[in-house]
């Protein structure tokens, strides 16, 4: 009995690659919810310390509270009660900020850690201006947020002395 020769296709190697990496594992993936709002937010409290090294060189801790709108095509703990905590190192008011916050609806609960830059210039007028920006991650949630993964950004400016407003954006995931 003669053996019969079979010849080597070498695309069959890069179909059965394509199939495995973009086929019937793609439904496996998890799917991400793209989320954004809007907010106002009021220091409850404020706790200032001058170092003594810099002119108007202070640390901060800070508590402030508020309420998150949600803006974007996912609806997201629209109307949503948060709460942020806060510590600042500040020369003449800008520098690095971190914190946590919890934003709150109904049964549902969610934490985020974060960090950025607040920056305090003066306008075109010569009045100081204070803006932020700042990245986070969710690292807790409960209700129908348990386990909660992704994050995002957030930019805003002070209205006042003890009042700032914001836009965020991010995403959001649950694991199965």
């Amino acid at each position: 009995m003669k053996k019969l020769k079979r010849k080597k296709n070498p695309i069959l190697p890069l179909v059965l690659i394509l199939f495995l990496s973009l086929g019937p594992w793609e439904s496996f993936a998890q799917e991400k919810f793209i989320i954004a709002g809007k907010g106002t937010a009021a220091f409850k409290r404020r706790e200032r310390s001058n170092i003594g090294d810099l002119q108007e060189h202070m640390l901060s801790l800070a508590e402030s509270e508020g309420v998150s709108l949600s803006t974007g095509e996912t609806p997201f703990m629209d109307g949503a009660y948060f709460d942020s905590f806060v510590i600042s190192d500040l020369v003449k008011y800008s520098g690095p900020f971190q914190g946590y916050f919890m934003i709150t609806k109904n049964e549902d609960t969610i934490f985020a850690r974060y960090e950025g830059q607040l920056t305090t210039s003066p306008d075109e007028s010569g009045q100081p201006q204070t803006s932020l920006s700042l990245t986070f991650s969710w690292i807790k949630g409960t209700g129908s947020y348990t386990n909660i993964q992704g994050g995002g950004s957030m930019i805003g400016h002070y209205i006042s002395n003890i009042i700032y407003t914001f836009e965020w954006q991010g995403e959001y995931w649950i694991p199965d």
